[in-house]
């Protein structure tokens, strides 16, 4: 049972990064939902989430990477490193996506916190100008 726990660990921080940010979005609240990303990152997408704001987004699954047992054996960080959302997104608009929406988001670790390198969601090509 304590080593199942030991695993589980990081989906439960993601999953608090995730919800924290996507209740940010959906309240509007900008400065929130940028917090949860890494500081090295948050001016150069400040635009863009500034721009999902308002729409809703209801999470279905959450699968959560961290380097292999092994490595971590070995001395590695367990720290997870990227997470696969799932999730059916309305816009603020009232429209919705026609099917769940599925991003890919890298993770690190500052400060002994959790962030998002990129906000759920992003355009492959950046944030755009």
């Amino acid at each position: 049972m304590v080593l199942g726990f030991a695993l589980d660990r990081p989906t439960r921080e993601v999953q608090d990064l995730a919800g924290r940010y996507f209740s940010a979005v959906e309240r509007k609240d900008l400065e929130a939902a940028l917090e949860t990303l890494a500081p090295a990152e948050r001016a150069r997408w400040a635009g863009w989430v500034d721009d999902q704001t308002g729409n809703h987004y209801q999470v279905e699954g959450l699968a959560v990477r961290t380097p292999p047992l092994l490595a971590r054996l070995a001395g590695a960080s367990g720290d997870p490193i990227e997470a696969t959302i799932t999730a059916r997104i309305t816009l603020e608009n009232g429209e919705q996506w026609p099917r769940p929406g599925v991003t890919v988001v890298r993770l690190r670790r500052e400060g002994g916190r959790l962030y998002f390198l990129e906000p759920p969601y992003r355009p492959a090509e950046g944030p755009g100008q």
